[in-house]
């Protein structure tokens, strides 16, 4: 069995395959792509079928997340996406990146939190908005936490095989397909789900680090890399849209500080200081 591999996934032909990655002796680069014209000098191409054949942007997912039964055969492999350089020592980058933990990502370096992800996916329009919002809404409720955490970077994926870490991909991938496939959004809740997996969540910069550089440019074709459902909204529904998106935000914000004030007046502390309360009001009523 080959200890290592790196890999990548390229589904949609909407950009080029970045040849420009360090060679390292012993790690295999494969990648798997739904074009059978796709040809490489440093990638092992891997056709495949396209999981959902008119949604490149979830067969994808589902490569970066769940994995190919072409990596069953490694101990340990790193998921790049196709716009990340691998410029160093890539068996450094392995003892490094991955250490003795059983999955790595890196924080994202320039947002801050999960909440401010949301906010940069629903403002750009990278995805459906009214799926997005009710993403937020579902994980306002069930894991609120989670919103003030930290943002993890899908730029690089490092894992050893394992049944626990096989379990926590496709519970991700599972709320890639019910939610946004902005899968930085459902990560952590992912990795949440799933305590059992030693996580290493590393402080690098996601744009340069001794062993990688991104983004680099690989001849993207924004147009059709973005192209979605709220991308094909007649022209003439988009103001009465965006007009009830403001207003569904402002309700869902409301429910979420109205659930967050009956946490506090259900608490232990709340209840305690109530005679506190009662003889301020009944001053306030006596002094007026």
């Amino acid at each position: 069995m080959s200890a290592r591999a790196v890999y990548t996934a390229l589904f949609g032909s909407y950009e080029s395959l970045n040849e420009d990655q360090a060679s390292a002796d012993g790690v295999d680069f494969l990648c798997f792509t739904d074009n059978p014209e796709l040809t490489s000098e440093r990638w092992q191409v891997v056709v495949v079928e396209p999981v959902f054949p008119l949604d490149p942007h979830r067969s994808q997912r589902r490569l970066k997340i769940v994995g190919h039964p072409a990596l069953d055969a490694y101990e340990q492999t790193l998921y790049i996406d196709n716009t990340v350089s691998l410029t160093g020592d890539v068996h450094g980058l392995f003892d490094e990146f991955l250490g003795s933990a059983d999955m790595a990502m890196a924080k994202h370096s320039f947002r801050a939190n999960v909440a401010l992800e949301f906010a940069a996916v629903w403002r750009d329009g990278l995805d459906d908005p009214h799926r997005v919002m009710e993403q937020w809404d579902h994980y306002a409720t069930s894991w609120p936490e989670i919103l003030e955490g930290p943002v993890l970077w899908g730029g690089m994926i490092a894992r050893r095989r394992g049944e626990a870490v096989t379990s926590l991909g496709h519970t991700w991938f599972e709320h890639v397909l019910r939610y946004s496939r902005r899968d930085q959004l459902s990560a952590p809740v992912a990795l949440a789900l799933h305590p059992e997996v030693d996580v290493a969540m590393r402080d690098w910069d996601n744009q340069s680090s001794a062993w990688h550089r991104w983004p680099v440019e690989v001849e993207r074709n924004h147009a059709m890399r973005s192209g979605g459902a709220a991308m094909r909204v007649p022209l003439d529904l988009k103001p009465i849209l965006e007009t009830h998106d403001r207003l569904q935000l402002l309700e869902w914000e409301f429910a979420r500080a109205l659930g967050e004030l009956n946490a506090m007046k259900s608490s232990a502390s709340w209840r305690l200081t109530a005679p506190l309360r009662r003889v301020r009001a009944w001053r306030r009523r006596t002094s007026q």
